[in-house]
Formats: structure tokens, C-alpha cells, sequence
């Protein structure tokens, strides 16, 4: 099916880079809305897609995924409740807290921002957070408030038994946390989306940039700058820290967290390599198996000991941290001459590496992982999402059940995860 009318469409739409979700899953979006409005000719979908804004929201539905659940990634919460309470609450002891959640999906991680915020002791009143997205069907189930166990993974979940009601196999928001949260329809890269909602002194924007191209990035950071308050924070990605300190942004002093605050001017270019823009995939060359395994560094039968002063893998990560990619690379291969490969580190090296531009380099870092240990959940989840913009649909959707299964098995009851692009969505 040819469908380059449709990306343009989706590109002008939401930003999309359908490359980042894979030419095939954009193909079964497209079948799906046929099937839908009665048609057999792709021409004459497109005729419509183009005609009917109402056609094109609802295929702009069925390409952004969630993929989302309460607490993700703990360590940005937990720097955000110590800012609040550290930084900001005693600049504004009677001042009102304002973050945004863009994009927010289904109300994961809005909802965890306030729970955050109230365990760390703000009052209510104290607590006000935005939360954006461009699906009112993930926005629909966000007003509701009402949740299945895929949303809860982890082994801590106390702040269900606070925060939510049980109603049968699904678990209902606490009105006080609700409260707290305003929801809205829009989309980042409108040019009126700073005139409309204002400065924050917080804003989470993690997982989106990956999904956009080049232009769509630009016009992203650009209003991202102007969103965050001088002392605010501004939460990404862990794949998008390279961008930003180019952006004028410097990092924020939350390890792991993927946090910046605004620079006091654009930090010179990282002599980095520049990532290219994305393509299709072609053909291996004959004789080259993708699909098989690389083989992994093999692990010492002795681990050495690293030197007292000799830095470690949290050294890596606090460089990732601070969205220096090439010196985090250099410091996860250094790690692994001194203590012998990990999967830890491997994961990490094929999150920098695809930051980069080097998918090739970051699958072969992130097969090492699962190597190391098959149960490596992370891992698996990135080779999904790998896998699905190369157009490799069956391999993202082993990864994604081999995911599932390992989350399950850990007692996280999560179901399979859809790491499709979300063009705006996380």
C-alpha cells in the first residue's frame, strides 16, 4: 500500500515520523479505518483522509498507542517531590504548584505526579498539573480514573491502597487526587500551545521527541524553552537527553532523573555524532542474518575489581544523565574492560548508541542484555520498539510478549506492552 499522502498528512497533523512506528504498523492503522468507513481503495481513503478532519482524528487514534502505567520510571517522581519540597515550596509557601504532563496518555503518569506531591506533604490546594494529550480516547479513560492491573507494575504499590478504591477487577482514582488535575485536548506543536496554557514550574515531556522528525523536534524544544519557568524543571526521555543541553538547557542535579533546567545560554554543540535522518529499511546484504544473535563479549572468568577511584556504572549514567552521550559511551565501555560485561551496562550502551544514529550498534548492545539475562525487561521493551521502526512487525511483537511474560512472572501483572509510536503520545 502506498501511503506517502497519509504520512504527509500525519506529519502535518502530529509531527509523526512514521519511520519511528514502522511502515507496517501505519499500513494496519490505515486497513483498520477502511474496514471502519466501508472502503476497499486506499486512493479513496486518502480522498477522504484529506477532506474530513473528523476521518483524520480517528486514524490519528488508531496510530498513537499508549503505553504507559502508574510510576513509570520512579526515579523523575521522586525528584520531582524533592524539588517541590527543597526548592520550590519554600520560595512560595502559599504559592500553587504548576506542572504539566504533555503528552499525557491515559492519566498514568499526571495522576503519579500529584500522588508524588501529596506523599511529600503538599497540600492539595498546593497541587495543580495540566495534563495535554492529542487522543480523546486516552483522554476519555483519563477523566475516569479507572484503572486495570497493566497499570500498576512494580513491587511497590502502597499508593494504590492510599490513592485508589477497588470496584470489582478495576481500581478507582481517589476524588482528591482527580482534583488535582485538569485535562485538556491539544497538541504541542501548535503554534498558539505557549499562549494557551502559560509558563510551569514543572513540565514532563518524556518519550515524545523520538516519534518526531527533525522540524517536529526543533518546533517541540522550541516551545518547551518557553513552557518552563527560569527555575523550573523539564522531564524527558532517557533517549532524548542529547538534544537538549544543545538547546539551551543545562541538567538538573536529579541523578537519573533526565531533568534539565533552563541554561543561562545554548551550550556549544557536543562533538557528537549527528543523527541522520531516518529511512526505510533495506535489504541485508546476502549471507547476513539481522534476526540472529551477535554473539557477546564473553565474561571473564575472573571479574576484576575496579580500582578504588575508578568510576563505575552510575558514573555512566549520571553523563547520561546530563545528556553527555559520547563521554556515558566512553565510561559503559570502560566499566565493562574493567568488571566484565553486564546487562546493565549493555542496555545502557544501546540506549546511547541509538541516541546517536547507530540502531544497528544499539541492537546488538541491547541482544548482548538479554544475553546476560534473557529476563531483562527494559531490554526487551527497546528491542520492540527497534524492531518496530525498522518495519520488523513479528520481531517487535516477540519482544513485546517475551516483555510481558517477564513483568508477569515478577509478579508486576502487566500485560504486553505496545511501545508503537505515539506521535505525540508517550
Amino acid at each position: 500500500m502506498n501511503t506517502e499522502r497519509i504520512e504527509v498528512l500525519l506529519n502535518r497533523a502530529i509531527g509523526l515520523h512514521v519511520d519511528s512506528i514502522g511502515h507496517q504498523a501505519l499500513v494496519r492503522a490505515v486497513r483498520r479505518r477502511m474496514d471502519v468507513v466501508g472502503l476497499d481503495d486506499p486512493r479513496e481513503y486518502t480522498r477522504i483522509l484529506y477532506r474530513s478532519p473528523g476521518e483524520l482524528d480517528a486514524l490519528v487514534e488508531e496510530v498513537v498507542v499508549p503505553e504507559t502505567w502508574f510510576f513509570r520510571d520512579g526515579a523523575p517522581f521522586r525528584a520531582l517531590a524533592e524539588y517541590a519540597v527543597r526548592k520550590w515550596r519554600p520560595a512560595h509557601p502559599a504559592g500553587r504548584l504548576r506542572c504539566l504532563s504533555v503528552p499525557c496518555s491515559s492519566g498514568e503518569e499526571p495522576y503519579s505526579m500529584v500522588m508524588a506531591l501529596l506523599d511529600a506533604g503538599l497540600p492539595d490546594e498546593a497541587v495543580h498539573v495540566d495534563a495535554v494529550d492529542v487522543s480523546s480516547r486516552a483522554l476519555e479513560k483519563a477523566r475516569r480514573g479507572e484503572y486495570t492491573a497493566h497499570s500498576f507494575r512494580g513491587r511497590d504499590l502502597g499508593f494504590r491502597a492510599r490513592y485508589f478504591r477497588p470496584d470489582g477487577r478495576r481500581y478507582v482514582i481517589d476524588g482528591r487526587v482527580r482534583a488535582c488535575v485538569r485535562f485538556h485536548r491539544a497538541n504541542l506543536l501548535d503554534p498558539d500551545f505557549y499562549q494557551q496554557f502559560g509558563v510551569y514550574d514543572v513540565v514532563f515531556c518524556r518519550n515524545l521527541l523520538i516519534y518526531l522528525d527533525e522540524a517536529a523536534q526543533e518546533q517541540a524544544m522550541a516551545t518547551l524553552r518557553r513552557l518552563v519557568s527560569d527555575q523550573g524543571l523539564l522531564f524527558v526521555g532517557h533517549a532524548e537527553t542529547a538534544r537538549f543541553p544543545e538547546a539551551g538547557f543545562r541538567p538538573a542535579p536529579y541523578p537519573r532523573a533526565f531533568a534539565f533546567q533552563i541554561g543561562t545560554a545554548p551550550r556549544p554543540p557536543a562533538a557528537r555524532p549527528k543523527r541522520p535522518p531516518l529511512r526505510r529499511p533495506v535489504a541485508p546484504p546476502a549471507g547476513r542474518n539481522r534476526a540472529a544473535a551477535p554473539a557477546a563479549p564473553p565474561r571473564p572468568a575472573r571479574e576484576p575489581r575496579p580500582a578504588p577511584d575508578a568510576p563505575g556504572l552510575d558514573h555512566a549514567y549520571r553523563l547520561a544523565d546530563e545528556g553527555r552521550g559520547d563521554e556515558a559511551l566512553a565510561a559503559v565501555r570502560a566499566c565493562v574492560e574493567r568488571e566484565g560485561p553486564s546487562a546493565a551496562a549493555c542496555y545502557l550502551e544501546g540506549v546511547l548508541l541509538d541516541a546517536a544514529g547507530r540502531p544497528e550498534e544499539a541492537e546488538a548492545a541491547l541482544r548482548r542484555a538479554l544475553y546476560l539475562e534473557p529476563g531483562h525487561y527494559d531490554a526487551l521493551v527497546f528491542l520492540a520498539l527497534l524492531a518496530e521502526r525498522a518495519g520488523d512487525v513479528r520481531a517487535a511483537e516477540g519482544y513485546r510478549r517475551r516483555a510481558a511474560r517477564v513483568a508477569q512472572a515478577s509478579g508486576d501483572a502487566a500485560g504486553p506492552d505496545r511501545a508503537a509510536g505515539r506521535g505525540g503520545r508517550r
